[in-house]
């Protein structure tokens, strides 16, 4: 039998997603490393959220940051049925946060990252990004099952091994450079486009790669 890949919808779908692990794990790394330097804030369902370093609010981040990996992880490790049930809800939750963000707060749907200097007002149009991948989830969850039965998850291959023990290595350099470092100097953007890699660097660790493949 040949061994499960993940198809093209849900690699698209597995890049939205890690799309927005990004916006978790960021502001995770952060809040834990840079420590008291470091504020962040969101708002769901209207419900403000709010942490300097690691306080109280910054329970969501953990939270989010795990249920987001959980999904890459159940999207390239076999896709069975709960990932399935997991991406619907997660989808669903997600489309009625944003949609009511922006009716309710249409100017201040925005996102600020003040350490590389981005500033995007987000508004309507990601809405109708939001709802389309929503839509997109909703599809594959009820064509997957048609498509392979039964299937088993995948073995874990060399490769996985090796990319999953650099995302790991990577936190003590960037506990170095985001804990000593100049806050919003050179080392700040260096520690948070290190985050951001390895943020992409996660799926790549978890795709169901083939045992044979011997180079990173």
């Amino acid at each position: 039998m040949e061994a499960w890949k993940p198809d093209r919808i849900l690699k698209v779908l597995v890049g939205w997603i890690t799309y927005l692990f990004l916006f978790s794990w960021l502001p995770l790394i952060r809040v834990v490393f840079d420590g008291a330097s470091y504020s962040w804030g969101t708002t769901h369902f209207g419900v403000f959220f709010y942490a300097v370093g690691v306080q109280a609010g910054a329970w969501l981040l953990v939270f989010k940051s795990g249920l987001l990996g959980t999904l890459i992880y159940g999207a390239l490790r076999g896709a069975n049925s709960w990932f399935r049930w997991l991406l619907v809800a997660w989808s669903a939750v997600l489309t009625a946060d944003v949609i009511h963000g922006a009716i309710s707060n249409p100017d201040g749907f925005e996102f600020h990252g003040d350490t590389l200097g981005i500033h995007l007002n987000l508004g309507v149009p990601v809405v109708a990004v939001v709802v389309g991948f929503s839509l997109l989830a909703v599809y594959w969850a009820y064509r997957e099952p048609k498509r392979s039965p039964g299937h088993r998850s995948p073995p874990w291959a060399p490769r996985n091994k090796r990319l999953l023990t650099l995302f790991f290595l990577l936190l003590p350099i960037q506990f170095l450079l985001l804990r000593f470092g100049e806050p919003h100097g050179t080392t700040d953007a260096v520690g948070v486009l290190l985050t951001m890699a390895q943020c992409v660097l996660l799926p790549f660790a978890l795709y169901p790669w083939s045992r044979s493949d011997t180079v990173v």
